[in-house]
């Protein structure tokens, strides 16, 4: 996941929401609400139920999905509409673990659940979110104010409290400031609508009487709708997959040779010129050049770090049950998805999460947004004030390490109790200035060793590559900084490395071409460089250890 610094911090604003409202206005019996929620949810353990869930977005776009479930079987029909228009574009039969897929354009394909490398990567954003949801806590409407009820359904309303009233102007006022002349971006336009009539109305929730089910949910730029639920007596026909050959992707040869597996982020359909931040993190084995999606239980992911066995990934992913992002520990033998760290990551952004030479913790950064700050000038700087954390994966315990700045790229030197990371001032991470790679203690004191950028350790840890602000070319440094010599021909116009658990090749983009940038791979320290050629599309930010 690459999101712009704007999309981050809209996901931080929204996941913050308190609800608030008039406590006086009469109310259905939500405790009774939540007891057919339960019975709900018991029941699609095994009865068969179809429904649409409609996402609309402030464009006058809709994503719709139909949706037919009996136990552990699932169908799921991605279409997009437009005006009287509807498009076919992907469809997905669940059995237990295996999905089988077939996609507009494509050749049908049958994958691990939530593997499958679909050619619209927004699509998960769809299929993770059509389920229905069901408020089991009567206590959760305690704060909203009611505004009405139908036959069917009642509707809530949360409204900003001042402290989240003054994050969202903040972040309307961002928007502002940043959209480009006269010429802006519609993305970010339908942002700041959304911001705007969050502090204008607040978030409707619509709740259905029988059902317990939430019909209406969602942001006003992503409105989610569950509408047509139906208890069926039968479902059979929704579920056949042998009326067609479907390409078995599901063998576990893929990760026969688990030092081969690297994740990258990806967007199949982007082409040069165009502008988007809707990517995903897959697994590439660089032998056989597949391609499998990391099998994150949410909408899109981006590439961290492998566990010392290679068997699990840890990656930041973007989940909307959660409300924002999440640290994410996933089983790739079982497809098992841990969170970590909950609560003290709630509503921050964060990336770049790297495992200590023991195995038993996690560095990364994450976003630290000041709630004090009134001035527009002050929210503008902490949108790159990111603070290094932490966490131990066992406890699954976070602590914060030093201050918050402008910093990235964490590293674990050798016997884990220093960081190698990069340290920028000015405000500005384009600049070329003010750039410089530092060693922190775990009590947060920082040591500047050397001006450069984007410093990456090498197995075993005794060597670090960087990149050169004089000449924007590569080079490998002793951790001492002695020894410093150019890989190569220096990399010109080469970014985002990723090393191999050996520390012998590395994967680096390279930038300037025809086709986007294109990942080499990159012998060390000799720095020969082969492109690896692994299809269309847009492919960023790998990690390989």
């Amino acid at each position: 996941m690459c999101h712009s610094t704007t999309t981050s911090l809209l996901l931080a604003v929204s996941s913050a929401l308190a609800p608030t409202g008039d406590a006086g206005t009469p109310r259905p019996d939500l405790a009774e609400i939540a007891e057919r929620g339960r019975q709900t949810l018991e029941k699609l353990e095994e009865h068969p139920a179809t429904w649409r869930a409609v996402h609309s977005s402030l464009d006058e776009s809709v994503f719709e999905v139909s949706v037919a479930r009996q136990g552990d079987k699932g169908r799921y029909e991605l279409s997009h509409k437009r005006g009287w228009r509807s498009t076919p574009l992907l469809t997905v039969i669940e059995h237990g673990d295996v999905w089988y897929v077939s996609e507009l354009g494509q050749r049908p394909t049958k994958y691990r659940r939530l593997e499958a490398p679909v050619n619209l990567v927004g699509a998960y954003n769809y299929l993770t979110r059509s389920d229905p949801y069901v408020i089991l806590d009567p206590t959760f409407f305690d704060d909203m104010s009611f505004v009405g009820m139908t036959e069917q359904d009642a509707t809530f309303r949360r409204r900003l409290q001042p402290d989240e009233e003054r994050r969202v102007s903040q972040a309307a006022a961002i928007f502002r400031q940043t959209r480009s002349g006269s010429d802006p971006d519609p993305a970010q336009l339908r942002t700041l609508r959304s911001l705007d009539l969050m502090l204008e109305n607040g978030v409707e929730l619509r709740l259905d009487l029988e059902t317990g089910i939430l019909v209406r949910s969602g942001q006003p730029s992503d409105t989610i709708e569950i509408r047509d639920f139906r208890w069926r007596d039968r479902l059979d026909q929704e579920f056949l997959v042998d009326d067609q050959r479907y390409e078995d992707h599901t063998a576990s040869s893929f990760h026969a040779r688990p030092e081969d597996l690297m994740m990258i982020l990806h967007n199949p359909r982007w082409k040069p010129g165009a502008v988007t931040d809707a990517v995903d993190a897959v697994l590439v084995n660089i032998s056989t050049k597949e391609v499998r999606r990391v099998p994150f239980e949410g909408v899109a992911s981006a590439p961290g770090c492998f566990s010392k066995d290679r068997t699990k990934v840890y990656v930041a992913g973007e989940d909307h049950d959660m409300g924002g992002y999440v640290l994410a520990e996933i089983d790739l033998r079982t497809g098992e998805n841990r969170r970590l760290c909950v609560e003290p990551l709630f509503g921050h952004m964060i990336a770049m999460p790297r495992l200590s030479n023991d195995g038993t913790r996690l560095a990364m950064v994450a976003s630290s947004m000041d709630p004090g700050t009134t001035h527009l000038k002050d929210a503008v700087a902490n949108m790159l004030a990111f603070q290094v954390c932490v966490v131990d994966i066992e406890s699954d315990s976070l602590s914060r390490i030093g201050e918050a700045r402008d910093q990235a790229f964490v590293s674990w030197l050798p016997g884990d109790k220093e960081l190698l990371l990069l340290v920028r001032e000015g405000g500005n991470s384009d600049r070329q200035t003010g750039h410089t790679i530092c060693r922190m203690t775990l009590d947060g004191k920082v040591t500047p060793i050397l001006e450069g950028d984007w410093p990456l350790l090498i197995p075993p840890g005794k060597t670090f590559l960087f990149r050169n602000l004089e000449d924007d070319l590569w080079y490998i440094a002793d951790t001492d900084v002695q020894n410093v010599r150019r890989i190569g021909d220096g990399l010109p116009r080469h970014g985002f490395p990723a090393v191999s658990p050996r520390g012998d090749r590395a994967v680096i983009m390279r930038y300037g071409g025809d086709d986007g940038p294109v990942p080499v791979l990159v012998s060390l320290p000799g720095g020969s460089s082969t492109p690896m050629n692994l299809g269309k599309g847009l492919w960023a930010t790998p990690a390989w250890e």
